[in-house]
C-alpha cells in the first residue's frame, strides 16, 4: 500500500469546500474563455458576411446606375427622333419643300464622283446646301450643274473653304425668287 506524504503544513492545505470553489472557478473560467472565443469568431464571421453583402450590393448598385444611364441615352435618342419625325412630317406637308427636296436629290444624283453633299436645309424662302469636292476641277462642274436648273432663280455662294485633307467645302443658298 502506498502512503502519501504531505510535507505542507496543515494550515496551508485548503479545506475541501475551498477546493470545490477553486474547481468551480476554474471550470467557469474555461467555459467563459471558450464562450468568449466563440463570440469573437461569430462577430468576425458576421462582419465578413456583411462586408461581402455590401460589396455585392455595391456591384448591383453600379449595374443599376449603368442601366439607368443607358436608358437616359435611349430616352434622349427617342426624344430626338420624335422631334425629327415631327419636323419631317411638317416638311412633308409643304408641297414646295417636297418639290425642293426632289430637285436637290436630282441635282445630287448628277454630281460627278468626288462630290459629296453633307448638308441640306430647306425652308419656305430658300434652300441651303453644303457640298465638298476633292479637287478644283470639280468646282466648275458643280456650278454648271446648279445653274442648269431653272427652278432656282438665285444662287449665292455663301462660303468657299479649302482643307488639305477633305478638299473644297462650299455652301450655297438657292432661292426660288418667290
Amino acid at each position: 500500500m502506498q502512503t502519501q506524504i504531505n510535507l505542507a503544513p496543515q494550515e496551508v492545505i485548503p479545506k475541501s469546500s475551498q477546493r470545490k470553489i477553486d474547481y468551480n472557478i476554474k471550470i467557469f473560467a474555461a467555459v467563459f474563455t471558450v464562450a468568449f472565443f466563440i463570440s469573437i469568431l461569430t462577430v468576425f464571421a458576421l462582419n465578413t458576411q456583411k462586408s461581402l453583402k455590401i460589396k455585392n450590393l455595391t456591384g448591383q448598385n453600379d449595374a443599376v446606375k449603368t442601366e439607368i444611364l443607358a436608358l437616359k441615352r435611349v430616352e434622349q435618342q427617342y426624344v430626338f427622333f420624335k422631334d425629327r419625325l415631327g419636323k419631317i412630317r411638317e416638311a412633308r406637308e409643304s408641297s414646295d419643300i417636297d418639290l425642293d427636296l426632289n430637285i436637290i436629290l436630282e441635282i445630287y444624283g448628277t454630281f460627278p464622283d468626288g462630290v459629296n453633299m453633307s448638308q441640306a436645309e430647306i425652308d419656305d424662302k430658300d434652300t441651303k446646301i453644303t457640298i465638298s469636292a476633292n479637287n478644283g476641277k470639280l468646282l466648275s462642274q458643280i456650278l454648271s450643274t446648279l445653274v442648269s436648273y431653272d427652278f432656282y432663280k438665285e444662287i449665292t455662294l455663301e462660303s468657299l473653304n479649302l482643307n488639305k485633307d477633305t478638299g473644297y467645302n462650299m455652301q450655297f443658298t438657292l432661292g426660288t425668287g418667290s
